[in-house]
């Protein structure tokens, strides 16, 4: 598989289905790193259990992919999950336009635009 994206805890790299012919996106999360930089292991423990950790924010963050179904939201389209294993596959409908970093302007919005951007984010 191709790898196309990368992040402090994952890494995203072209999959293929050969039963439906389709290329998807799958991120592959590594459940010890996410652990690890929340200081779940070791001396620096937190003490407060009432913030989440990264762990934990992921699986919410899954929970809300689920149900979401708009156009302008990457469809998540299923969650491999090994308790056994470090690695968390999330399997997302591919962008063939790739990933978006900024909106390229050379002046500002207008209100009426930046109104229509804001609409299409809620």
């Amino acid at each position: 598989m191709d790898s196309i994206g990368q992040g402090s805890f994952s890494l995203v790299k072209l999959a293929y289905n050969e039963e439906d012919d389709t290329h998807y996106a799958m991120k592959i999360l590594s459940k010890k790193k996410l652990l690890k930089k929340a200081g779940i292991f070791g001396r620096n423990a937190p003490v407060n259990r009432k913030s989440a950790n990264p762990l934990e924010r992921v699986y919410r963050e899954i929970a809300v992919l689920k149900k979401l179904d708009h156009p302008n939201v990457v469809k998540l389209i299923e969650v491999l999950d090994d308790p056994s294993e470090d690695h968390l596959y999330l399997v997302f409908e591919l962008l063939e336009r790739g990933e978006v970093l900024q909106l390229p302007t050379e002046k500002p919005l207008s209100e009426v635009q930046a109104w229509a951007y804001f609409r299409d984010t809620t």
